[in-house]
């Protein structure tokens, strides 16, 4: 595996803005990653962060996608991965001038929540989600400006949204990153965001593409793990004059990476959840296979709250703790080993059996994986 490396060119700001509360994306194709899949990062970053959970939303009278959601304890959620492995997933983006229509015969009002359930349980391809997507960009009950993505393990597309203007691109190129800002041809007519309001959004997204270019440059593919190690850069990573924001900033709250598998993704695609922020927080993979036996410990993210107290008091320039990289790494291996042996049941169409394996892998490494965090956040047993 490729080793992530400091970034040392120069830069110029032109300006400093008051901290922003930024988060950031990116989509990688399955011809840019290691292992064929399509990679969806997101992370969020939050002044007032409450603790994350994952959700198990399985369809009523078998109409509709079964499916993981990432969202808080009140059950909104910003993100989440269907059994067909399509993903869909929200962010803000610049203030709007844009106002929504007002509703007719108590029509409710879209907003990203809505679509992610919407979507996901409608939908099993990102052509589906488009022209449902569409439909409800044009509908004039869009509730706020965001940034919406949506990802299956063939293709990827943004669709940059205002309550009455739109816009979308495919994702021809091997990536793309994000932060909260709106960047298609049209859109700046929805937009007010001011000058200074960009240089904290433009400076992630230049040490995140950075870095993604630098850990490409061997092979043209990024592996999981390297994009685990690019959400954990901040500016005492990057080392840039300049430069003070990445994709770890001290708002950070919490990241999960997305990854769908083309061959069996409502079994092999997997959600790497961090439940907090990713420079403090174990990565855990969670298979779409073992997705109806979550144990109680992913759904109520028991170690979130905790591991974001801890990033807010550890200083900036501290280092990712070595125990945390070597921990993590025993559990990415022991998942590809496991997920290679699911592969192998599922060619033979033993389909209870792959997933009887990944659900008891899932169960162990989340028990593995509350021990080390009661040791890093002080976690009572």
């Amino acid at each position: 595996m490729k080793r992530i490396t400091t970034i040392a060119a120069a830069v110029a700001i032109l300006t400093v803005c008051p901290r922003s509360n930024a988060d950031t994306s990116w989509l990688i194709r399955h011809l840019a990653t290691e292992s064929g899949r399509v990679q969806f990062f997101t992370s969020r970053a939050s002044a007032n962060a409450h603790p994350l959970k994952i959700m198990y939303v399985a369809p009523e009278n078998g109409d509709g996608f079964r499916q993981l959601r990432v969202g808080n304890v009140t059950g909104f959620a910003y993100a989440g991965i269907n059994e067909r492995g399509l993903t869909v997933a929200f962010s803000g983006t610049d203030p709007t001038r844009d106002r929504p229509s007002k509703p007719k015969d108590k029509q409710p009002m879209y907003t990203g929540n809505y679509i992610v359930a919407a979507l996901l349980t409608r939908c099993g391809s990102v052509g589906q989600a488009a022209e449902n997507l569409r439909k409800l960009a044009k509908s004039g009950y869009i509730a706020d400006g965001m940034i919406v993505f949506l990802a299956d393990p063939a293709q990827a597309m943004v669709f940059e949204i205002a309550p009455r203007h739109y816009a979308t691109s495919p994702l021809g190129l091997h990536y793309t990153v994000y932060t909260n800002r709106w960047k298609l041809p049209g859109m700046e007519d929805a937009s007010v965001r001011k000058p200074w309001e960009l240089p904290e959004c433009l400076q992630e997204e230049w040490a995140v593409k950075e870095a993604i270019i630098r850990e490409r440059r061997d092979d043209g593919k990024l592996s999981v793990p390297e994009s685990f190690a690019i959400s954990r850069l901040n500016a005492a990573d990057v080392k840039v004059e300049g430069i003070d924001r990445a994709a770890s900033a001290k708002n950070t709250v919490d990241a999960y990476l997305f990854e769908m598998d083309p061959e069996y993704p409502g079994v092999l695609s997997c959600v790497y959840a961090s439940f907090g922020p990713p420079r403090q927080t174990v990565y855990l993979p969670i298979p779409l296979g073992a997705m109806d036996a979550l144990p109680p410990e992913v759904v109520d993210a028991v170690w979130s709250k905790d591991s974001i107290e801890l990033h807010r008091k550890t200083p900036p320039e501290s280092p990712v703790p070595e125990e945390l990289a070597v921990f993590e790494k025993y559990l990415l291996q022991e998942f590809d080993d496991t997920r290679h042996q699911a592969k192998l049941l599922l060619r033979e169409n033993k389909v209870d059996e792959a997933k009887t394996v990944l659900r008891d892998l899932l169960r162990r490494q989340t028990a593995a994986t509350l021990e080390f965090m009661r040791g890093r956040t002080g976690l009572k047993k």
